[in-house]
């Protein structure tokens, strides 16, 4: 049974400002999770990774508060699922050969999900009804192994989030990670540190406008959008010292 350990973390705002010039690469050490990995003649060790493509299918649910059609202030709650396509150099080009990726998606895969991302909207596009930005205080995104949830690796925890259409900046607590097998540059494991989280994650889609979806328990209206998203997360150390990373992007549906 992997060993877990319990970190906590403290969201920075100058990691607002972070991008993929910043990003801090990593590495993962797959001999961790099955020594099997690297029987090819490999190492089990990727390369180091700039950045994270990613695919997953996406429903944000909001609340009109108002009546008055989704607009700033409205709650929503966002679920979600998917997986790791790629992994991402310098420049993002994929990491391809079983040197660089270790057979990522062919001896192994890498998903996620989420079911309680919850927040407000703080933007809507006047000339786009699908334009909308939420702003997310809390959730809990979960990063397992072949596509089985009690493979977990990672768990975070949202804390916040800042961005624009289609570029989320998302914050999260580290709850628990297996020692071992994510090193920052190579050399720092996520594990044994203090993990601070900050992410700016792209979607590449034209955005879906939310249609009508019934009412709430107390008759408030409701709407609903599901998408398909296309997207990369990039990831970066907020100062000297303290690490950073992002939980596998892998929310930013209201973007």
């Amino acid at each position: 049974m992997k060993f877990k350990k319990l970190v906590s973390a403290a969201v920075m705002s100058c990691a607002l400002a972070s991008g993929a010039a910043f990003a801090t690469p990593f590495t993962m050490n797959l001999n961790s999770l099955d020594p099997d990995i690297g029987f090819l003649g490999t190492n089990g060790i990727t390369h180091l990774i700039h950045q994270l493509g990613l695919n997953w299918s996406a429903t944000s649910t909001f609340t009109d508060l108002d009546a008055n059609g989704v607009d700033i202030g409205d709650a929503v709650v966002d679920v979600g699922s998917g997986g790791i396509n790629a992994y991402l150099g310098a420049g993002a080009v994929a990491l391809s050969g079983a040197e660089a990726n270790e057979g990522l998606n062919v001896l192994y895969g890498i998903n996620f999900s989420y079911n309680d991302l919850v927040g407000t909207v703080a933007f809507v596009d006047p000339l786009n009804p699908g334009g909308i930005v939420a702003s997310y205080t809390s959730g809990t995104i979960s990063v397992f192994m072949n596509g089985d949830p009690l493979q977990e690796i990672l768990s975070l925890g949202v804390t916040g989030s800042a961005g624009t259409v289609g570029n989320l900046l998302l914050f999260a607590d580290v709850l628990s990670v297996d020692t071992g097998i994510f090193r920052f540059n190579g050399v720092d494991d996520w594990a044994l540190s203090p993990v601070v989280i900050s992410a700016r994650i792209d979607t590449n889609l034209d955005p879906v406008p939310p249609v009508s979806a019934g009412v709430d328990q107390s008759g408030r209206p409701l709407f609903a959008r599901t998408a398909t998203l296309d997207g990369s997360a990039s990831f970066a150390v907020p100062e000297p010292g303290i690490l950073a990373l992002l939980g596998l992007g892998l929310v930013g549906i209201g973007a």
